[in-house]
């Protein structure tokens, strides 16, 4: 409500089955922060509010619903800042600390581990979140229908990914306390036929705590049990233990094994007896790690034309940037930049601080090459995450041109033919090895928008694929990578 206006907003789809403390204090802190701002901003806080309504209830295609939400949600957020809140709640708000709260971390694990100050920020950004409640329960329910009931929090997260909300420490810390139960969860096969797979569980946990219990956390309520933390813990437990439940009716997916001509004991799985993988020893992985330290030294042996300032600020930019998402271009363009420093088969197997400052000098390399808008795609990260909002199949794309097929056919002549009905009378073109790479690769990358990270200096030379402050690929990408492949990867 605002004066004499009201709306109405349903979210009984998210909260209806959450046994609150004490409801009636649930909104007090938020609202009473909204009634500390000048008049003004109240009134542009509300219609904002009544913009996000109106689209929900008038936008019938999803994507552009999405996209038109978020940057309403950014522009609420603007008006809504971090340091606002912190200062109301530290000075008139309230904030109960769980008595089991440590101040030192003793002999528990660090990331799962939330000390007082870890605590207290993500009270904080409980209260901020306060403000997305109506706009999470509306927005989950008219998206139900075409994502399921097991990723509607999925997509509903990505409406704060134009906000600040998305890049506060408490969001980071967050992320950081997730990661090792999603990383000591045994894979559902379930989930994985149903498109979650181990390397988007983390954001899903993270969607499901956000979305369902720290936007609703009572911050202000004296009892353990209900603590925010608390809450976030029982949320990751129950929802790991329900995966392949909840993904897979019919019970667990069991893989499929053989028989070993031995004895029955000695079965393994199909995919087992197909190919053993070796691992990488920690050896070589920290060796590595070590090797990456030295990236300048890493550019200028793929490079030695390059200027040093330029590799030290993207390989700044990356490094900052600890809670990124890896995306499979990021993989593979240092796959393809890197060759001559580091082999291809070794960079999956780096650690996140390692594979980032190769990131770094991967973008560095891109922009060096005037291919600055690969280079911008190194440090992006997704603003749609699901394959419905694909901006085009690869007909929408140029195609590449005659000119780069023919150097990627002279450059690697043997075509990599796969057999059966559906590939037969596909030419040299189609099997080509470059040209199949590169459709796969840009197939993945045009599933999104992408948010760029780069310095505000640098925006301009990218502005032609700008659109309400996110990329989109360029029509000629494949012929950019394409270009790259002949000009600057070795055969």
């Amino acid at each position: 409500m605002h004066g004499l206006e009201s709306l109405d907003w349903s979210v009984s789809i998210l909260y209806r089955r959450n046994n609150f403390k004490d409801l009636p204090s649930l909104f007090l802190q938020i609202n009473a922060f909204f009634a500390s701002l000048p008049h003004e901003k109240q009134f542009e806080i509300w219609q904002i509010y009544c913009q996000i309504h109106e689209v929900i209830k008038s936008v019938a295609e999803m994507s552009r619903m999405k996209m038109r939400i978020m940057g309403l949600v950014r522009d609420l957020y603007k008006l809504i800042s971090l340091e606002g809140v912190t200062n109301y709640i530290r000075m008139y708000g309230k904030i109960y600390m769980p008595t089991t709260t440590k101040t030192e971390y003793d002999d528990k694990p660090w990331e799962k581990t939330y000390l007082r100050d870890d605590y207290y920020s993500m009270a904080i950004m409980s209260v901020a979140l306060n403000a997305m409640v109506p706009i999470f329960g509306e927005y989950a329910e008219v998206i139900l229908p075409q994502v399921g009931n097991n990723l509607k929090e999925f997509h509903t997260l990505g409406l704060i990914g134009k906000s600040w909300l998305y890049e506060t420490p408490a969001m980071e810390r967050l992320r950081v306390y997730i990661e090792p139960y999603a990383q000591a969860e045994k894979v559902s096969n379930g989930a994985v036929y149903k498109a979650l797979g181990s390397e988007a569980l983390p954001t899903w946990l993270l969607a499901k705590v956000i979305v369902r219990k720290v936007c609703i956390g009572e911050v202000t309520v004296e009892d353990n049990n209900c603590s925010v933390i608390s809450n976030v813990y029982h949320t990751i437990d129950t929802s790991l233990r329900s995966l392949d439940r909840n993904f897979w009716k019919d019970g667990a997916i069991i893989p499929k094994t053989t028989k070993s001509r031995e004895t029955e004991e000695d079965n393994i799985s199909s995919a087992e007896n197909y190919k053993i993988k070796q691992e990488v020893s920690n050896g070589d992985i920290v060796m590595l790690s070590v090797y990456t330290e030295n990236y300048l030294g890493m550019a200028r042996k793929v490079d030695p034309t390059i200027p040093p300032e330029l590799v030290e600020g993207f390989v700044g930019i990356l490094t900052r940037m600890s809670g990124m998402r890896i995306e499979q271009h990021h993989m593979t363009l240092c796959q393809w930049v890197m060759s001559k420093s580091l082999s291809a088969r070794a960079i999956p197997s780096l650690n996140k601080p390692a594979l980032l400052r190769t990131m770094g000098v991967t973008q560095a390399l891109l922009w060096h090459w005037d291919f600055k808008e690969l280079a911008a795609l190194m440090s992006a990260q997704p603003v749609v995450l699901a394959d419905e909002y694909s901006l085009g199949n690869n007909d929408y794309r140029a195609r590449v041109s005659r000119d780069h097929v023919a150097a990627l056919l002279e450059r690697y002549p043997y075509a990599q033919r796969q057999g059966g009905k559906a590939n037969a009378g596909q030419n040299d073109r189609q099997n080509n090895v470059a040209i199949k790479a590169i459709n796969m690769l840009v197939s993945e990358m045009s599933k999104n928008y992408w948010s760029l990270n780069l310095p505000q200096e640098l925006l301009p030379e990218l502005s032609r694929y700008i659109v309400n402050g996110d990329m989109v690929l360029p029509a000629e990408i494949k012929n950019q990578l394409a270009r790259l492949i002949i000009e600057r990867i070795p055969a």
